[in-house]
């Protein structure tokens, strides 16, 4: 979400993503956790800024509290930290995932068959047919991380991800930037989590439309794959 847009923008872009998401009454809770100066210079240097957001009756949620991070992994282990539910979802917040995911994201946890869920791009959900070297880096990443865990993945790197918040809180993750995947797959995998795949949709950007991610990022991630296999 960009940290440069006005609190009205966030806040219906957010009131969009929840309605997309089906969240309403069942939520005990509500924290949205904002990447802010990663992507984006200017933007407030740390935790530091804390939005309060009116949320409209319809969703019967209680106060939507925002926390700007100025970086991504940081964040999420921020956001671990201050759940409260049973479950916790983690997804890219530039809607290149479809909330409306949630319920089949959701489901194997729900019914206790899983400790993690990783919501993969490259199983039979629709998806937007983009770069092909991207796809090739994807898989090889992925290729790479299996054969250091010894899972069967699909898609180690998706940004949508489901979790028993219960055996989430019992990791030590000290992931900074892009590599929480690596680490919370490597971490996931040692510690014998019983961990699925499901199908989810996926509306990747052109860079003109605000993709960043690049080669070195894919290289980054390798090393963060041994990184985390061997030296943690």
């Amino acid at each position: 979400m960009d940290p440069e847009a006005t609190p009205a923008r966030r806040r219906e872009a957010m009131i969009q993503l929840l309605r997309l998401g089906g969240v309403g009454a069942a939520a005990a809770g509500l924290g949205v956790w904002l990447n802010g100066r990663g992507q984006h210079p200017a933007a407030p240097a740390a935790e530091n800024v804390r939005l309060k957001f009116e949320v409209p009756a319809d969703l019967a949620l209680p106060e939507m509290v925002v926390v700007q991070c100025d970086d991504p992994a940081r964040m999420v282990r921020r956001a671990i930290q201050e759940a409260v539910g049973d479950f916790c979802l983690v997804q890219d917040a530039d809607l290149e995932y479809d909330p409306r995911d949630y319920a089949t994201m959701i489901g194997p946890l729900l019914d206790g068959r899983a400790d993690m869920v990783y919501g993969s791009r490259f199983l039979s959900g629709p998806h937007r047919v983009m770069f092909f070297w991207h796809y090739v880096a994807n898989r090889a990443v992925t290729l790479l991380s299996n054969m250091l865990s010894n899972l069967n993945l699909t898609d180690m790197e998706t940004g949508m991800k489901g979790f028993v918040r219960a055996k989430l809180i019992t990791l030590k993750l000290n992931a900074n930037r892009f590599t929480f995947e690596p680490e919370i797959t490597a971490k996931a995998a040692r510690a014998r989590w019983r961990i699925y795949e499901v199908p989810v949709s996926y509306a990747g950007r052109t860079y003109e439309e605000g993709k960043k991610i690049g080669l070195r990022d894919a290289l980054t991630a390798v090393c963060a794959i041994l990184y985390y296999r061997f030296f943690d």
